[in-house]
């Protein structure tokens, strides 16, 4: 029996815990061991043939999870589909896994599972080999005896999810309804999907929820209806749907947003399938409008969903649809035809056809739609005199700011600071920064020379750059700083001079360099800073380029030292630039420089 294999299977699993127990506490152990083989082997007695792979009770595999785990077992069930049977740990149960190869998940037990169909159960023997592989009636199971024999049994029908007891027949549940259990009767248990969801097929064991754009406001159906064109909705399982707010709208049905309305156009109302055109005389130039705006005075629209309106001189009044104009300047004789506003009002320049040329005549719009001329000859234009029956240009470095001026003297010079670089200006240029002009009447400005600046427009001169700071070429609009250990001391320069030897400057901008302290020196130019004396030198003044040796009979052990100390008695140093003393019995007094008698 597969049952006795495993309770003593199991039974040596308890002996092998109770290891290091007590003697008393062992026969304890042992008692309740083997009142649960008998448990076992009583339900191995009273199920008859079957073997482990038959359901155990849940009150013994509460108490030896360990047994319900090897005991639960895969079986094929001959109803509709494989299934797996696995322990479930947590409730203490054999149950069905319902993860499928269909694509349903649930209960997972240890994540083992079989493909749902019968072609694929015989794989099952190599893992299972009392697996059943018989072909049972509805309301029958198929098992394994304890000698391996199939054999079928009736344990009462179970109709799978979505499917009902209809006499010996499985019925499905129709489309709208949903059944999410299995062993149901009858058709009353089949449950009407809810609003926002919905079963397009009968025999389902759930519903399914409403996709975003569409919705369901009734329990049953087996559909769901899209947003109608003016509103939307962007969750899924609506029962409703949204209508667009005012300057949005929707086209087509089945939308999950709304659009906004493009300039031009407009909507005042919510749940829109499209947007009005701004009207005559009104505009919008933003989307998502509620409403247009008037076209302003001395403008007008006459056409329908415009983003602007034109200029009209002679509109005189808000939301204008119509401008009066004047004719095509083509009509006006002695004139060079160009695009002019012909509004009411307005005022257009026109070339001349006839002396002097080249010159303008200036012509007006006036309120009966009538081009009306300004002079009665035609004028030179700026920067232009009259001279004879031409329009002569002024030359480079004057400009005449006026028109129909006659004659050479009405040029004007370009004042100090101005310029004109070409002939015919009407008014002069600003010298730009970094350049200036002292004369008057010029055709260009100068840079400013290496060691100014100039950094204001219309400049006549440049400034000096300063003490510390120089500008190496032409045309600046500032001066630099010298760097550190470099100085310079007059203005107006163009580079800046390196500290000599023996000083240094560590800042920005010198004007100076400072003196090497005694016990420093610097040996070559441009410093940022000063030594100190090495050991066995020193430095008594400032400002100095080297350090000197200590002389004979004297000695310095520290760098930066600004004199010598002698030799002490008993020491001497016939050497210069030491930093010690030697020992000598002989040297009887301070600075000594030999060591002898004589």
């Amino acid at each position: 029996m597969r049952v006795v294999e495993a309770n003593k299977q199991f039974e040596l699993q308890g002996l092998e815990s109770l290891k290091g127990s007590s003697a008393q506490n062992l026969k304890k152990k042992l008692f309740v061991i083997h009142v649960v083989i008998a448990g076992l082997t009583l339900l191995s007695g009273v199920s008859g043939e079957y073997t482990k792979y038959y359901r155990l009770d849940a009150r013994i595999l509460r108490n030896f999870s360990d047994v319900g785990e090897q005991t639960c077992c895969k079986e094929c069930t001959a109803y509709t589909n494989c299934q797996s049977v696995n322990y479930n740990m947590f409730n203490h149960s054999c149950e069905l896994n319902y993860v499928h190869v269909s694509g349903l998940t649930g209960k997972n037990g240890h994540q083992e599972y079989v493909y749902m169909d019968k072609a694929h159960c015989s794989s099952l023997f190599t893992s299972c080999p009392n697996m059943c592989n018989l072909t049972c009636a509805a309301n029958q199971k198929c098992e394994t005896t304890s000698n391996n024999f199939h054999i079928c049994f009736t344990t009462g029908t179970k109709c799978w999810f979505g499917t009902y007891l209809n006499g010996d027949v499985c019925t499905k549940c129709p489309a709208g309804k949903h059944l999410p259990h299995i062993g149901s009767a009858g058709s009353g248990s089949c449950i009407s999907c809810p609003a926002g969801y919905y079963t397009s097929d009968p025999g389902r064991g759930w519903c399914s929820i409403c996709p975003v754009g569409h919705y369901q406001s009734s329990s049953g159906q087996s559909s769901c209806q899209p947003c109608s064109a003016g509103t939307y909705i962007n969750v899924e399982g609506a029962t409703s749907c949204k209508k667009c707010p005012a300057g949005k709208y929707s086209e087509t049905p089945g939308q999950t947003g709304c659009s906004n309305c493009p300039e031009g156009y407009y909507q005042s109302s919510s749940g829109q399938s499209s947007c009005q055109p701004c009207p005559a005389g009104r505009y919008v130039n933003v989307e998502g409008a509620t409403s247009c705006m008037l076209c302003p005075l001395y403008t007008y629209q006459p056409s329908s969903g415009a983003t602007s309106c034109d200029s009209c001189m002679n509109a005189y009044s808000e939301g204008s649809t119509s401008c009066t104009k004047c004719d095509h300047s083509d009509v006006i004789p002695d004139i060079v035809p160009r695009n002019v506003r012909r509004e009411i009002g307005r005022s257009s320049w026109f070339w001349c056809t006839i002396p002097p040329t080249p010159s303008r005549q200036l012509y007006t719009c006036n309120t009966d739609g009538q081009w009306v001329k300004h002079y009665s000859e035609c004028q030179c234009w700026y920067g232009t005199y009259l001279n004879g029956d031409v329009c002569t240009e002024c030359p480079a470095g004057k400009h005449l700011p006026h028109i129909g001026r006659a004659g050479s003297g009405s040029c004007i010079s370009c004042s100090a600071g101005y310029y004109t670089s070409d002939p015919g200006r009407g008014w002069c240029s600003i010298c730009p920064v970094g350049h200036y002009q002292s004369s008057s009447g010029q055709t260009s400005c100068q840079p400013c020379p290496a060691g100014t600046y100039i950094n204001v427009e219309g400049a006549t001169s440049c400034k000096k750059c300063p003490a510390g700071k120089y500008s190496e070429t032409p045309g600046q609009t500032g001066c630099l700083n010298c760097p550190v250990g470099y100085y310079q001391s007059s203005s107006g320069q163009s580079s800046c001079q390196p500290c000599p030897a023996g000083t240094y400057i560590n800042v920005e901008g010198a004007t100076s360099c400072k003196k090497c302290p005694a016990g420093k020196y610097s040996e070559t130019p441009g410093q940022t800073g000063c030594s100190n004396c090495p050991e066995g030198y020193y430095q008594t003044s400032s400002g100095q380029s080297s350090c000197q040796p200590c002389p004979a009979g004297r000695y310095v052990n520290v760098e930066g030292a600004t004199s010598c100390m002698l030799c002490p008695w008993f020491t001497y140093q016939p050497s210069s630039g030491k930093t010690y003393c030697a020992p000598c019995m002989l040297a009887d007094s301070e600075g000594s420089t030999s060591c002898s008698l004589f």
